[in-house]
């Protein structure tokens, strides 16, 4: 989840939430882009909101498909097949879109922030801060 809160904290600070560099949004004001501390909220945030889709997802008997993002970037037509499969769709019935942008093409002032943030990261767990919310 770090990852993930790692592109939420960037797409935040930039408003930039896609590979083409283009600001989407108006980026927040108060926190710039590199914060660790924000990381760590944003940690939080995905922490909680996952705990609360798994809680639902139990109280309702219901089984979800779970995705790793990476997954599907490596293999879009692969992971779009296993998720038709999981829905017990017929091939004739959706079609497999072309690749979204590669990562390579993400902005290089975005890409060397997110990899500070990841080094940081690495550092603070081996340090024994671990990547727990509570140590946030």
């Amino acid at each position: 989840m770090v990852e993930q809160a790692i592109s939420l904290h960037i797409a935040r600070t930039t408003g930039v939430w896609d590979f083409s560099g283009i600001a989407t949004t108006e980026p927040i004001r108060d926190v710039k882009p590199g914060d660790i501390d924000d990381v760590g909220k944003c940690l939080s945030k995905i922490t909680r909101e996952d705990a609360l889709w798994r809680q639902y997802f139990r109280d309702r008997a219901i089984e979800p498909m779970f995705l790793c993002y990476e997954d599907f970037a490596a293999d879009q037509p692969t992971t779009i097949r296993e998720i038709a499969s999981f829905l017990n769709l017929d091939a004739s019935t959706f079609r497999i879109p072309l690749a979204e942008a590669d990562e390579k093409t993400i902005a290089p002032r975005i890409a060397l922030v997110r990899r500070r943030l990841a080094s940081t990261f690495d550092s603070r767990t081996l340090d024994g801060a671990g990547d727990s919310p509570a140590s946030w």
